[in-house]
């Protein structure tokens, strides 16, 4: 069998895996620009304009609040971070967010009476 067809096991799911996190990061987004419209790195909709993996890494863009500013979103997966960069100018990247996702997960499952981990 040709060694170059063949998939490691530990990353068979990683694709999927990266898609679901983008999905879901994307959703908690969407649902903490609904309760505060003045954050600058929570949109009023959650509307991918494109999305990429490489490596341990997830990005995807979407308008911002306005739109002439659109946002960028970085997910590290070894690192179980998301970050949030605003482009200004069409030219500049300024970080605006750096969320630890661990944290944010057990966070959410103490709100929801889950416990931590």
């Amino acid at each position: 069998m040709n060694q170059s067809s063949q998939i490691e096991p530990s990353r068979r799911g990683t694709i999927p895996l990266i898609a679901s996190v983008l999905v879901i990061a994307a959703l908690i987004l969407f649902q903490a620009g609904r309760t505060g419209d003045s954050s600058p790195v929570a949109p009023s909709a959650a509307l991918a304009e494109m999305a990429a993996v490489s490596g341990g890494y997830a990005a995807m863009t979407t308008q911002g609040q306005s739109s002439s500013e659109e946002l960028l979103y970085v997910l590290d997966q070894r690192a179980e971070r998301l970050m949030v960069y605003r482009v200004e100018n069409q030219r500049d990247i300024v970080l605006q967010r750096s969320e630890d996702l661990a944290r944010v997960f057990s966070q959410a499952r103490a709100a929801a009476g889950g416990g931590g981990r």
